[in-house]
């Protein structure tokens, strides 16, 4: 599948086959907030229609109360539309006069069934970026209407103003995860004397107890670290943060400022902004400059309930608007749009798509009315009525106020417009762009080459639909693709895929053509297509895995060959044809309809930082509702104006852009200043897996028998019953990306670093790790790095303001340009020396060719358990340390050997380490102490042995030199 891609850096853009703008129009006014949009997905059961929309109601109504205190007076939900799906015609739609054109992905809140690994449990897909929006907030049909799941997931109100933070101000959990590295459980305080304590924020010390899934009494070892997967559950929330929601279940919970901020606490929050939650907040525009002040007390309990209206979802009334001017006879656009038009009219709109076809130049024709697509026969007329010389100028302004008119009886209306050209002829886009945001149109634009016109993109954001762009030179499928686009806008439950497209140009007389493509289990219909652009088109050949040959079929109004295959056989399928004559280009194209429930799916996005310098690329794989892990996606990109390509991969790792490892959503940066048009390669292999079909319904039955774990922190937990996907390879389609502002190369300074950990090692002697950042954020080679410590405070980043820096460089023992210079996104592991004789806060931060420092990284605390002189090599004590964790170094015996002659032993040991979750992290620090215990027993025992014996020998020849006594 394709991806398109057009945005400006201000604007957040979520993609299906190309750049559907689903960004939200919830605005924040005089403290409510309106636009906010509910959606039901067409899976959820309609059944259960009616105790979805009353449970959702009183959710609503819940979350506005909890949401109002918990900013302070700040806000609350005043309007919200709920979004049913098509086929819950017994539902009966509620003040939906007025409502505007919608459809799910517009949701900012989804109800849906269970996704793996989340199951029952309510998240928000979120960017890894502090302050960024996120993309929507999940619900499932079970949470909203079933009250033992609240025991889990807390009161449904309460739930919606923590998703709410997320979604709305790009604010992150402040709990931890059980197993989780970088965010484990509890973590070693030094605000309350190295006690064990629960990760959460809050000013005092909470009181509660921990509890494994058995909701048992978690076992607790000598410094009172709990044993195993553990959770903890507070039995005092006073001054609890609502981001600790998931460990204190209080509908009465508020946000952390900055006074009441728990800095040290190794939270997500921390590590990605190291700023309390308000603070986050009070950047954000809603309350930004004083915007949005509190009610008074009274004003706040005279609040309204949100007003709730049901509108059900509805396919809209679809119009072509197409460029027929004089500059479309060139490179061959007006035959090539008019063969990507029929492909779409004859193989891929639903059945009953009410369709308008309209053409403008100097003047503007509707070629046919709205006529509903109900037969092959209407397909075909409507596809034949395309025919058509162009000639003329382009009155953009024209045609769109004429598809406006077509429309009018329409209750939701998309136009789809084509041009290559700015326009020329009166009226102007400036001249009706009122009426036409009036009637509630979606627009979506496909400009042609580089002289389309500009405003192209801005029409189709202002009216929340979707802009495509392409080149001739790059002519391959880009037309079906945005084409395509108009389906994201048409309810539907099955799903088109595209597996394989392939494009040659300019091909000579005689050549021998031939490749092959991989179907992947298990499509009911598969269509190939094979067309060429000649005066006398060769019969392709088309095999199937087990050699057989596909009979095909010529289509005139194509102008190609048709496969087409009823549950094609999953493996390997082959093609091949000779050419008789010369073609200007070749493309074959293979496209497969599914259940969604069974195929592999693709959805990409594109979100801008909020300080506009940077974009954030994701694509989510999913196969049904299960995360695809271990896939493979570059996307390449390449400037519309200088012609420079690059290519960008992007990791599903859980470092830097990726907030979570393995939740089958892969994430990259993308910091360049221009018009790209983009191309992404999604390939499955041999080591990608996904869950097998089968197991949401078993997850579901265990549920039932036993606390369900949350999910997720740095990365999804593991589970035994992933299957391999075997290969198979999604192909895009470029579209185009606009970015305005963007820095020059070298002007940003390196993205933080997040995942620090130190292992003691020996005596001022340690190893450090973390994943390298790049030179401008995730792109490129740092300069050097700099450690920052501290004696004494709190463990915020703004403590490190004046510490003096130790470039790493200096403290290195050797191979420094090897191992730590290395590209971004690679680990690095060094040992350094540091003299250090008290307890210190350390911090790393990155350097750039230019000098530019980035934010410090996570906060580790060395602490010392004992006065040490030395260690003896084999009894190093080591321990990883994660965000604001400990590193305690036992007191051995003294050894005359220098420790780092063994750094590499000692090193492997600290490997087995890494990586380990607090439980283990833990464990390990008490087995080495009940060690080093042991082994001073034995010492003194062996040491007093000694005494004895050596005592009892003096004894014996000092009698035996005085004669007078003789031993029996």
């Amino acid at each position: 599948m394709r991806v398109w891609a057009c945005v400006f850096v201000a604007v957040a853009v979520t993609m299906e086959m190309g750049v559907v703008a689903t960004m939200s129009k919830v605005e924040l006014v005089n403290n409510g907030y309106e636009g906010v949009v509910v959606g039901v997905s067409s899976r959820v059961d309609a059944s259960v229609a009616s105790e979805i929309i009353a449970g959702l109601k009183k959710m609503l109504k819940e979350g506005s109360k909890a949401m109002l205190k918990a900013t302070r007076n700040r806000a609350y939900l005043r309007d919200v539309t709920i979004l049913v799906p098509l086929s819950w015609t017994h539902v009966e739609e509620e003040d939906a006069e007025g409502a505007l054109f919608l459809k799910q992905e517009d949701s900012d809140i989804r109800v849906d069934i269970p996704e793996s690994p989340y199951q029952d449990q309510p998240y928000t897909l979120q960017t890894g970026i502090c302050g960024a929006s996120g993309l929507y907030i999940h619900y499932t049909p079970a949470y909203i209407t079933d009250d033992e799941l609240v025991k889990w997931w807390g009161a449904r109100g309460t739930s919606l103003a923590y998703e709410w933070a997320k979604l709305r101000w790009g604010v992150f959990d402040e709990i931890g995860y059980p197993g989780d590295p970088k965010y484990p459980p509890h973590y070693k305080s030094m605000r309350h004397g190295g006690s064990v304590v629960p990760t959460m924020c809050g000013p005092t010390h909470v009181e509660g107890g921990w509890e494994d899934e058995e909701e048992t009494e978690c076992p607790r070892k000598r410094d009172g670290t709990p044993e195993g997967i553990c959770y903890f559950t507070a039995t005092n929330c006073s001054s609890v943060s609502l981001m600790s929601l998931y460990s204190c279940r209080s509908p009465e919970l508020e946000f952390c400022d900055e006074e009441t901020h728990n800095y040290e606490a190794p939270t997500k929050q921390n590590r990605i902004c190291k700023l309390s939650v308000w603070q986050v907040m009070e950047g954000h525009r809603d309350f930004a400059s004083g915007a949005n002040p509190p009610l008074d007390p009274a004003a706040a309990q005279d609040v309204p309930e949100p007003r709730v209206r049901v509108v059900r979802e509805r396919p809209p009334g679809v119009a072509l608007v197409t460029d027929v001017s004089g500059s479309m006879n060139e490179h061959h656009r007006y035959k090539r749009l008019q063969r990507a038009i029929t492909r779409w009219i004859l193989r891929d709109a639903p059945d009953n798509t009410s369709l308008a076809i309209i053409r403008f130049s100097d003047d503007v024709q509707v070629v046919q009315n709205l006529t509903q697509l109900d037969s092959e026969a209407t397909r075909r007329a409507l596809a034949q009525s395309l025919n058509c010389r162009p000639a003329g100028g382009t009155g953009i302004g024209a045609g769109l106020l004429k598809a406006i008119e077509v429309l009018e009886n329409e209750i939701y209306k998309l136009i789809f417009l084509v041009t290559d050209g700015e326009e020329n002829e009166k009226p102007y886009i400036a001249d009706m762009k009122h009426d036409l945001l009036r009637s509630g149109a979606r627009v979506i634009t496909l400009g042609i080459g580089k002289e389309a016109d500009s405003q192209l993109r801005n029409l189709s954001i202002e009216t929340s639909g979707t802009s495509f762009h392409f080149l001739d030179e790059n002519y391959s499928f880009d037309m079906e693709s945005s084409l395509d686009g108009i389906l994201d806008f048409i309810p539907s439950r099955t799903k088109s895929t595209v597996l394989y497209k392939k494009t040659f140009l300019k091909v000579s007389p005689m050549t021998l053509l031939e490749d092959e493509f991989f179907v992947d289990c298990c499509p009911d219909e598969m269509g190939v297509i094979i067309d060429m652009e000649s005066n006398n088109p060769s019969k392709p050949q088309l095999k199937q895995p087990n050699g057989q040959a596909v009979q095909g079929r010529f289509e005139k109004l194509l102008n190609a060959w048709v496969f087409d295959v009823t549950k094609p056989e999953s493996g390997n399928w082959l093609w091949h044809v000779r050419l008789k004559a010369a073609a200007h280009s070749v493309r074959v194209s293979v496209k497969v309809k599914a259940d969604e429930s069974s195929i592999i799916s693709v959805r990409t996005s594109i979100h801008a930082s909020p300080t506009k310098t940077n974009s954030i690329v994701m694509a989510e794989i999913k196969k049904g509702v299960c995360p695809v892990q271990h896939a493979r996606i570059s996307v390449e990109t390449k400037d519309i104006n200088s012609g420079n390509e690059t290519t960008m991969v992007l990791r599903d790792d859980g470092e830097h852009s990726d907030l979570i490892s393995g939740d089958g959503i892969y994430s990259g940066a993308l910091i360049s200043e221009g018009t790209f048009i983009m191309a992404a390669e999604i390939r499955g292999t041999k080591e990608t897996v996904a869950c097998p079909a089968s197991s949401r319904r078993r997850r579901r039955r265990r549920q039932l028998m036993r606390r369900p774990p949350y999910c997720c922190g740095s990365a999804v937990r593991p589970t035994g019953d992933l299957v391999p996907t075997g290969t198979f390879n999604r192909p895009t389609s470029s579209g185009s990306i606009d970015i305005t502002n963007a820095p020059t190369k070298g002007a940003l300074p390196p993205s933080p670093v997040r995942d620090l950990q130190v292992t003691a090692l020996a005596p001022n002697v340690f190893q450090l790790s973390w994943t390298a950042t790049g030179d401008d954020l995730d792109d490129g080679v740092v300069s050097d790095y700099e450690l920052l410590m501290l004696p004494n405070g709190t463990g915020r980043a703004k403590d490190f303001e004046h510490a003096r820096p130790v470039t790493l460089s200096s403290v290195t023992q050797r191979d420094f340009k090897t191992k730590v210079l290395v590209e971004a996104g690679s680990k690095v592991v060094v040992n350094v020396s540091l003299e250090l004789d008290q307890e210190n806060f350390l911090t790393i931060r990155a350097v750039d060719a230019q000098g530019h420092r980035g934010q410090v990284s996570n906060v580790v605390t060395l602490s010392f358990a004992g006065d040490i002189t030395s260690v003896a090599l084999t009894e190093v004590t080591t321990e990883t340390l994660g965000l604001s964790s400990t590193a305690d170094f036992v007191s051995t015996s003294a050894s005359t050997s220098d420790p780092r002659n063994n750094l590499d032993r000692t090193k492997d040991k600290s490997d087995s380490v890494n990586g380990t979750g607090a439980s283990g992290h833990s464990d390990h620090s008490a087995r080495n102490i009940e060690r080093g215990t042991i082994k001073v027993v034995v010492i003194v025992l062996f040491v007093s042995m000694c005494l004895v014996t050596i005592a009892v020998c003096c004894a014996v020849h000092y009698y035996r030199r005085k004669g007078n006594w003789i031993p029996k």
